[in-house]
């Protein structure tokens, strides 16, 4: 399992005399409730703003058989067999999507807490990392759903 260190974007943002901001929740509540709890601190709320203000942001791509989610024990077998059953092939800020591109709805969709897929088309530019060959088709819907827009698989 791939992570992308935290260093990573704290260092570009460095390099480039930006910020980097972490958001300290889950990225997917238990329940709609709890997200709410969430998502009315102070802290959460500024952090949820500024996203909309972003210039860059840089994000992950999962792919179901290798994700954060199953090593966390949040998703179980069965999570992953209704999520491939809804069209999953991926996900980005917690957000699953299809090959097209698209966001899923799944039962995780209103739990998210992080940016949202309006949020992440709306800033001018997105890194996408990932690792592994088995990743790129993945990464191809993420960019088709114009999450971002150029792929290079190394």
């Amino acid at each position: 399992m791939n992570t992308m260190p935290w260093r990573l974007p704290a260092g570009l943002a460095k390099l480039c005399g930006g910020q980097i901001y972490q958001l300290q929740t889950p990225a997917i509540a238990e329940t709609v409730e709890e997200k709410n709890v969430f998502i009315r601190h102070k802290r959460v709320q500024d952090l949820l703003s500024k996203m909309d203000q972003a210039d860059i942001a840089i994000i992950g791509v999962g792919i179901l058989s290798d994700s954060l989610f199953i090593d966390r024990e949040f998703l179980r077998n069965e999570d992953i067999d209704r999520l491939h059953r809804k069209g999953v092939v991926g996900e980005i800020c917690g957000r699953f999507f299809d090959e097209n591109g698209n966001e899923c709805d799944t039962q995780y969709k209103d739990r998210v807490i992080g940016m949202s897929i309006d949020q992440l088309k709306k800033t001018p530019q997105v890194v996408a990392v990932t690792s592994g060959v088995e990743r790129a088709p993945r990464g191809a819907g993420g960019s088709e759903g114009r999450y971002y827009k150029d792929i290079g698989v190394r």
